[in-house]
């Protein structure tokens, strides 16, 4: 299982990478701000034990803005293995953001959803894969046809011929 440090990397790399500013398009700069005041947040809570004290960063509305604007990319736009894997984590982040800090039910249920959603698109994704590569199979071997075959129908065929013969006789 990874740790919030390696998954905070994760994050970290693919917000500097073109790709995520091609996924959220104008709403990249808005997105990294709402990650980078998480961030600060968890730090801010891993530092300080009493939670009711602390002035936080993001709020229900930022968090649902978040979690809204991850959903329209993942069903709006097509996503790759990689970038599935990444939105999860960001969806993660936020549902963990929200239970522990802002607990909103809404916004539990919506990011649940995605991450089911991504799950979901990731398995139906290697479906499509393994029909593929099954439909190819089936056809490379329906057009295998040997000679052997041909006798063989042959044989068959002139078999026939005499059980109808002899059952008419």
């Amino acid at each position: 299982m990874k740790t919030y440090e390696d998954t905070k990397s994760e994050i970290i790399e693919f917000m500097g990478d073109t790709r995520f500013i091609e996924m959220f398009q104008g709403k990249a700069e808005h997105i990294k701000n709402i990650i980078a005041d998480i961030f600060d947040d968890i730090e801010l809570l891993m530092k300080n034990e009493d939670i009711e004290s602390l002035k936080f960063k993001c709020d229900k509305i930022r968090i649902e803005d978040g979690v809204d604007t991850i959903m329209y990319v993942a069903v709006e736009f097509p996503i790759s293995e990689i970038e599935c894997d990444l939105l999860k984590n960001i969806t993660q982040l936020f549902y963990n953001y929200n239970d522990n800090v802002i607990k909103d039910e809404s916004i539990k249920i919506r990011s649940s959803f995605l991450t089911n959603f991504l799950d979901g698109f990731l398995s139906l994704r290697d479906a499509i894969n393994i029909i593929r590569n099954y439909s190819r199979s089936s056809e490379r071997l329906t057009k295998f046809n040997p000679p052997s075959f041909e006798l063989s129908r042959h044989y068959i065929d002139s078999l026939y011929c005499k059980y109808e013969d002899s059952k008419q006789s």
